[in-house]
């Protein structure tokens, strides 16, 4: 059986190249051959990498460019000049000044009530992202703080994506207690000389290495506490 028609908004995101594949372009390859007609939708500016263009348009029409390494030779390497021609076929492009005016936007909001357990998992996990935000910019780790936002998006849009980030996040993280339990015993078993530039080194070391693991024990408390409260 196949669909009449399948549409795909924000059809930017079915990203794929010749090394890499997103998981999105992979549905969207197997959905393409279940259906009559595929309709691709985006309001995204094209980035301007001509691979992207490439399977994007392959999805649509698997030969409207021809082989991979045929367009590599032409369009990319080369500077032949019919690429818009060709899938002007299949592509429909509008400029905003070309669509006119919008509409009004009316905005609702409809509250959800939710259950005690739901309103828990959703209080704890909101009080674990403010308290790690704030410690990895005190610390200046953008990249964590970066990931918190990340987890307090998703708890407003997929539970089941956030208890899988949820699980990564603690399966990266206990592995790293272990490294570091690993190095301090090894600390204790060094046999080093007895000056005071290496006493102090191993000293502030070893201090580190404790306020490290206990940041990570707290923060694994909290992970398997909020999974078990997800699931």
């Amino acid at each position: 059986n196949k669909w009449d028609i399948v549409i795909f908004d924000e059809a930017h995101r079915l990203r794929r190249d010749y090394h890499k594949i997103t998981r999105a372009y992979l549905f969207a390859e197997k959905i393409s051959k279940k259906c009559e007609c595929l309709l691709l939708l985006t309001a995204t500016p094209f980035r301007g990498k001509l691979e992207e263009l490439y399977y994007l348009m392959h999805l649509i029409d698997p030969n409207i460019l021809g082989p991979y390494h045929t367009f590599v030779n032409d369009y990319i390497l080369g500077n032949k000049a019919d690429l818009k021609d060709k899938i002007s076929k299949v592509l429909l492009r509008r400029r905003k000044i070309e669509v006119g005016g919008f509409t009004k936007r009316f905005a609702k909001t409809v509250r959800i009530e939710l259950s005690s357990v739901e309103r828990e998992f959703y209080e704890e996990t909101t009080n674990y992202v403010r308290r790690e935000y704030n410690l990895a910019m005190r610390t200046q780790n953008r990249a964590i703080g970066f990931v918190m936002i990340v987890f307090q998006k998703l708890l407003d849009s997929s539970v089941f994506a956030l208890l899988s980030a949820l699980t990564k996040r603690k399966f990266l993280l206990e592995n790293k207690f272990h490294h570091i339990q690993k190095m301090e015993s090894n600390l204790e078993e060094w046999d080093l000389d007895e000056t005071e530039d290496v006493e102090e080194f191993v000293s502030g070391l070893d201090e580190s290495v404790q306020l490290d693991l206990q940041s990570l024990k707290r923060e694994l408390l909290s992970l398997n506490r909020l999974i078990l409260l997800g699931k």
